[in-house]
């Protein structure tokens, strides 16, 4: 009979201990990140581009100390231009539209499309959090993106924006970037429930990828500064050390 007394009271106590040490106390260990975010354009790009939809994804190491490092990418899409005759003006005709090579309208579509990576360092401040493992986050990071004008005609019949005549109209724009993050990380007690939400800001110090502009008929070989301001929202799994995967389990 004292037997089993003593197995339970251990396993209560494992299970007590388990429990304080993960809500009472900051954890370290991974975090895998999915993400969406809308951002809105500012700076040279501006020119061409609305504002447009990313999703990405991003890897995340967490210490107890409450600093983060991650590296992590995101994939931009939008599905219009802001004026469409401003860059391929030359090609459309009085109505907006581009003729095929039977001279009928062409149904081509121009979209924006684009990605960047980066690695970030971040910083919890959990006096906001409910938790050691939650509260403000700000974090800074730098990278690498890319953006341009994708024109899309499946039947393949406009030459005029195909291959390399269409690299002369893409505006494919890349360069260095510096990232920098605002938002609140919530790290639940269960675990699936752990998001981050919050603002993000990027800046691309880029250039023309294409160096000549065939509707400016000019050369483009200045230095651009393109902005993102965008709202971010992720999901993210946690993979904690030994003592916080105790208390998922017992």
């Amino acid at each position: 009979m004292r037997r089993p007394l003593l197995l339970i009271a251990i396993l209560f106590s494992t299970l007590t201990f388990a429990q304080v040490n993960v809500r009472d106390s900051t954890v370290q260990g991974w975090l895998i990140h999915i993400s969406a975010s809308y951002n809105v354009k500012g700076g040279d790009f501006s020119d061409h581009f609305l504002p447009n939809f990313s999703v990405g994804g991003d890897v995340q190491y967490k210490w107890k100390s409450n600093w983060f490092l991650s590296v992590g990418g995101r994939y931009h899409f939008g599905d219009k231009l802001r004026d469409p005759q401003a860059v391929f003006g030359d090609l459309l005709t009085s109505t907006g539209e581009i003729l095929a090579l039977n001279g009928e309208y062409a149904t081509v579509t121009f979209r924006e499309r684009g990605w960047n990576a980066s690695v970030d360092v971040s910083y919890l401040f959990n006096q906001f959090g409910h938790n050691p493992n939650s509260g403000v986050m700000l974090g800074v990071g730098l990278g690498y993106n890319a953006h341009w004008i994708d024109v899309r005609n499946q039947q393949e019949n406009t030459p005029q924006i195909q291959d390399d005549y269409l690299r002369g109209y893409d505006r494919y724009t890349q360069g260095f970037m510096t990232r920098q993050y605002l938002g609140y990380h919530f790290a639940g007690n269960q675990r699936s429930v752990n998001f981050t939400v919050g603002f993000e800001f990027m800046q691309g110090f880029n250039s023309n990828n294409r160096e000549y502009n065939y509707d400016t008929r000019m050369f483009d070989t200045g230095s651009k500064l393109d902005l993102y301001y965008g709202l971010r929202v992720s999901w993210f799994l946690p993979i904690y050390n030994e003592n916080a995967q105790k208390f998922y389990y017992y």
